[in-house]
Parts: structure tokens; sequence; C-alpha cells
């Protein structure tokens, strides 16, 4: 294990840095009540979360930045679209938009996964460029075909004159028509009470962590107590916000902010799926591959195999995502919803510290915190310093860009520096040049 070195720290995640810092500069800026802040940092969480996690998978099996989620996001509005037309409604709306989603995802993803395979090295640039080609068969279809070729039973779809669907569509007046807010009205929380819930759970997911460490490495690892200790700390300062009136009023106005309960809960499955997925024989083989794919081939593994198995669980779980996004913002814009969401993951992902080679649930989760804060705030902070909201709103092009050009220029510099120091290295440190080192084979 190596020594912690603050410098090592700060190069290793200067793109967090900088947005941890211009996210709390943009905070003390706008000066927003903070009840209003937070309700729209936990909607923005509970609609982009699932998008974010669909791009760790491919970044442990060395393929990049999927920019091509993009067409599992197609596949979740083809479904929805579909629903629409049914004029399926309410949680049977929405699992039945998930079950026609799977199978059309799945389709793509091994379609994706084919091309890729041969595209090694230019897998992030393909996969942009096969979402801009995606785009064009989308418009092709949804402009030009529906209800000219492929019938609609529900004109209110359709562009007036019967040809295209709408650029609009909605989806329910979230009291049980449509499939809008069907999962985030199932069970809701005031945010105290919320937080105390699922601080109290991770409390004791490191309780129970610090208590097996013992069995697994013979001594109990006592850095959890550091998390453990923050976590209870937590629980009791959100306790005291739900039972009491200690705090501010403005403080305790945090309390009109409900916490979709369900929606909170799946974001917290779908992590541990990936956890659990990353340490399976799978999860190990995405890593070898990802690592050296000649070595992953010696070993025995079926490199082509494993990357479209990636592509094919990313596509499916960026569908399933979509539709949730969808679900909680209750209108579907058919020509532009999905457009975006492969720019603003990638860059939400980067911002929580991933590199194109490493990306964890915890990165994904600090990602899009800090991205969606900063993205709400800037509008606000240019009013305050520039007089003009616009101002902000083209700041918020600048943040998504920027963190993939400064990420991508970093991981870029680090790796050249790292080749550098292996090549200046003198011949006697290499103890055992015979041994395989995983860590430094990268694309």
């Amino acid at each position: 294990m190596r020594n912690f070195s603050l410098k090592r720290f700060f190069i290793d995640n200067i793109v967090t840095i900088i947005f941890l810092t211009l996210t709390i500069a943009g905070i003390l800026i706008a000066q927003q009540p903070i009840h209003i802040l937070v309700n729209d940092i936990v909607r923005r969480f509970a609609r982009n979360t699932f998008l974010v996690l669909a791009l760790i998978i491919p970044v442990l099996a060395g393929m990049g930045l999927n920019f091509g989620i993009v067409v599992g996001a197609m596949a979740a509005q083809a479904a929805v679209i579909f629903v629409a037309d049914m004029g399926w409604n309410g949680l049977f709306g929405l699992s039945m938009a998930i079950l026609i989603s799977i199978p059309i995802s799945i389709i793509l993803g091994w379609m994706i996964g084919k091309l890729l395979n041969k595209t090694r090295g230019l897998e992030m640039i393909t996969s942009l460029l096969l979402s801009l080609f995606a785009q064009g068969v989308w418009l092709l279809i949804y402009l030009a075909l529906m209800g000219r070729f492929i019938p609609i039973r529900t004109k209110e779809l359709l562009i007036p004159g019967g040809i295209g669907i709408r650029n609009t569509v909605n989806l329910g007046d979230g009291m049980g028509t449509g499939i809008k807010y069907s999962l985030a009205n199932l069970s809701q929380m005031p945010f105290f009470l919320a937080m105390t819930v699922f601080l109290g759970i991770l409390s004791l997911i490191y309780l129970v962590r610090y208590l097996r460490s013992k069995q697994i490495k013979g001594q109990r690892d006592k850095w959890l107590l550091i998390p453990l200790a923050v976590s209870l700390l937590g629980t009791l300062i959100m306790f005291l916000g739900h039972s009491t009136m200690l705090y501010p009023a403005s403080i305790l106005r945090l309390n009109e902010v409900d916490i979709p309960m369900v929606t909170y809960g799946l974001i917290i499955l779908v992590g541990l799926f990936v956890n659990w997925l990353i340490n399976t024989k799978l999860g190990q083989d995405f890593r070898s591959v990802g690592q050296s794919q000649s070595i992953a081939a010696v070993s025995g593994i079926n490199v082509d195999r494993t990357r479209i198995i990636a592509m094919i669980t990313s596509t499916v779980m960026a569908a399933m995502g979509h539709i949730f996004l969808l679900e909680n913002l209750g209108v579907l814009n058919t020509y532009g919803s999905h457009v975006s969401i492969g720019l603003y993951s990638v860059a939400a992902l980067l911002v929580g510290g991933a590199t194109v080679n490493r990306a964890t649930v915890g990165q994904a989760f600090l990602g899009v915190l800090l991205f969606h804060t900063l993205f709400y705030i800037a509008p606000f902070a240019g009013k305050v310093l520039l007089n003009d909201a616009q101002n902000g709103e083209y700041f918020r092009n600048i943040v998504a860009y920027g963190a993939i050009g400064l990420s991508l220029v970093l991981y870029a510099w680090k790796q050249a520096n790292h080749a550098h120091n292996k090549a200046m290295r003198p011949e006697g440190d290499d103890a055992a040049p015979a041994t395989i080192d995983l860590s430094a084979d990268t694309e």
C-alpha cells in the first residue's frame, strides 16, 4: 500500500475538487433558499443516477465512456410511446414499458458490442458517432413512418396531418393516468425522516462490515470506524431535525421537501447490484479484459463475448434508467429527451472522479450530486454576477463539455507521465520482470 501523498491525491481528484469548489461558490453566490435548492437536487438525483450507473460496467471492461447509452434511451422511448398508445396507466404501464424495453435494448446492446469489437481502441468515438447515426434512424421512424406505415391507435400522439409523433408527449397528470409519477407517488417521506432512515441503514451496514472485517483480515479494520462515526452523527442530526424544533426556521423548511422513497430505494439496489456484479466471476472478467485483453485471452477469457455482455448490461440499464427519468419528468420530448443524456451522464461520472478506465458506484453518486447541483445553480449565480440569467445557461454547456475535456486531458497526461516514469526506471528496480502488472497494462 502506498503512503498517502497530498500532491498525488490532488492530482488524482483534480476534476472533482474543481467542481466541488465551483459548486460551493455557486451556492454562496446564488443565495437560493436551502429547501428549494435541496428539492431540485433530490429530483435531479432521482432522475439521472440510473443513467450514470449504466456507464460503469463498460468502463471496467476497457471500453471507455459509453456514449451509446443514447441508444438504450431510444429503446426506452419506443417502449414508452407504445405504452402511451395502448393507454396503459400507473405501475402497470411503467412495468410494461420496462418489460418491452428490455428485449429491444438487449438486441441493440448486442449490436453495439459487435461493432465496438471491430473498432478496438476507438470505442468512445465509435459510440459517440453511433449515437448520432441512431438519432437519424430515430427521426426517420418516428417523424416519417409513424402514422404512415406504422399504425398508431391514439391519434393525439400524432402531428396534425396524421404522420409522425408529436414533439411533446404528455405521460399523464400524475393522478393515475399515464405513467407520470407512478413510482414517485408510491411512498414519500419528509426530508429529515427520510435521511434518518437512509443514514441509519448506512450506519448498520458499516457496523456489520466492521464486525465482519476480523473474519476476513484477522483483525478489525479500524478505518471503517470513520464512516461509521460520520453516518451515526448524520443519523442523529437528521433525527433531531425531524423530531425537534432546535434548528433555524430556514433549515426546518427542509421538511417541505418530499423524498420518493421507492425511487431512492431502487437507486440503492441498483448500486448494490453493480457492486455485486463487479465482485462476481463475470465482474472479474470485465476487469481483466479492461486491464489487458491479451492477458485475459491467454487466461481463457472470451474477450469478445465479455465485451458484448458489458455493452448489453449497460444498454439495458440505460433503457430502464431513461424510463425512470421520463416517469419523474412526466413528459417526453420525442426528438430531444435522449439527445443529451450521453453527454450529461458521462460528464457527471467524470466529475465524480472516474476516468476512462476506472469508475465506481460512489463516484457515480458523487458526480450526479455535484454536476446537477452546479447545473441547477448556474443560472441563478449568473444572474447575480452579471445581471443576466442567460449567461448561467451558457455556463451549463461549459460545465458539461469542460468536465469531459478536462478529464480526458488529465487522463492522457497521467498515462504519459506513468509511461515516462516507467521508461526512466532503472532496470534493477524490476525485482520480478516476469510478473504480470495488470494495473499498468491499460489501454
